[in-house]
């Protein structure tokens, strides 16, 4: 039927609604935290376009509600900078009923707000709830919540299926020990090091400190996966890179995380040629392509500069050791690494960008009023 009737391209075309709620997302958040209307805006929207982990939700696998609860996330990030937390609390709701790991930012930030913040908080995740699923559930004779509870997926209903791979499904534990270990296991370690941050604070966290929460609980998901697919890291890096604005630095070891996010998985494929097909778009991205110019930029710039920089070296050398499928007689297409070695490096660099998971140390704090009154973070020791 959607062959014959020519609708399917239309139909994919509407996963950039998700785009949308990223460019809204990141433009609130970015003004929240003093780096709006500014060029820190459109340089972030940019990063994030050209990027392979955002391009990879709809490119790659359909997962526009990817995209759209990470805008929520971000949305709700910013009402709670400033001091809007049952706004926050109704946004989360959506981001929620979006794509499930949004629990992953929404646990934490109840964790960490304090007194009567954390009762509007509460009610405005509620409230959001109550708003969504009490009417689709009676409208579907209940087969809503059950989704709303276990996840859309048939993953999340009969079971973890897939083609795995993590080091979690290398254990070969299956049932429910499994199901509840990749759901619950990231939502309560997150929960966990929410309360030590809220426990060393003296008072409410600033934006910063807040981002470097959020980011390290949404790399908790693929600590704890079963599957590890690209677009899986789309959260991770809209977070790294929108914690890199936040701190006033867009760092090059982001960007090199991101490049080898984009080569270790499907765009990049097949020897660095295979592209993205943009539904409706009529135009085929190639990730890869973009990634081998911008080294081969950098490395005509650092001869003409007649200097060596070992580390850009070292990351080519690991890219084409690990991202060249002809080095490994693997055919095109195939993975040349299994999905544990992706993994542990790429999960354990997310974590390391994010400021490590150790929480030692003072952690910033904030007064919300005063960002709300001036729409600039004042951070005090």
């Amino acid at each position: 039927w959607s062959a014959a009737s020519g609708v399917t391209t239309a139909t994919l075309a509407l996963g950039y609604v998700g785009w949308l709620a990223i460019l809204v997302g990141v433009v609130v958040y970015l003004r929240a935290v003093g780096r709006g209307r500014r060029g820190w805006e459109p340089l972030t929207l940019l990063v994030l376009t050209i990027s392979g982990p955002t391009m990879m939700p709809i490119g790659e696998m359909f997962h526009p509600q990817d995209l759209l609860a990470v805008g929520l996330c971000l949305v709700g990030l910013a009402a709670a900078v400033r001091d809007r937390w049952l706004v926050a609390g109704l946004v989360l709701a959506l981001a929620i009923e979006s794509q499930q790991f949004a629990l992953l930012v929404a646990v934490p930030l109840f964790v960490v707000a304090l007194g009567h913040r954390r009762l509007r908080y509460g009610a405005g995740v509620a409230t959001g709830l109550a708003a969504l699923l009490i009417p689709l559930g009676v409208l579907s004779a209940g087969r809503v919540w059950r989704a709303a509870l276990l996840g859309s997926s048939r993953a999340g209903i009969d079971g973890i299926h897939g083609s795995g791979g993590t080091w979690l499904w290398e254990t070969h534990v299956g049932g429910l020990a499994l199901l509840v270990l990749a759901r619950s296991a990231p939502i309560v370690v997150a929960a966990w090091l929410a309360w030590l941050v809220r426990r060393r604070s003296v008072g409410p966290l600033d934006a910063r400190a807040l981002m470097r929460l959020v980011t390290i609980s949404l790399a908790l998901r693929l600590v704890f996966e079963v599957n590890l697919f690209g677009y899986y890291f789309m959260a991770v890096a809209v977070a790294l890179v929108v914690l890199d604005v936040t701190r006033g630095r867009l760092r090059g070891p982001t960007l090199a995380w991101l490049v080898l996010v984009t080569l270790a998985f499907a765009p990049a494929r097949g020897g660095l040629n295979p592209g993205v097909a943009l539904p409706g778009v009529g135009l085929v991205v190639t990730p890869s392509l973009v990634v081998v110019t911008g080294l081969v930029i950098l490395i005509l710039r650092d001869v003409l500069a007649h200097r060596i920089r070992w580390q850009l070296v070292g990351f080519i050398v690991f890219v084409v050791l690990t991202c060249v499928p002809a080095l490994w007689g693997v055919s095109p297409g195939e993975p040349e690494m299994p999905a544990w070695f992706w993994q542990l490096v790429l999960v354990s660099s997310a974590l390391a960008l994010a400021g490590g998971v150790s929480l030692s140390g003072s952690w910033r704090t904030t007064t919300w009023g005063s960002a709300r009154s001036s729409g600039v973070v004042n951070e005090v020791a």
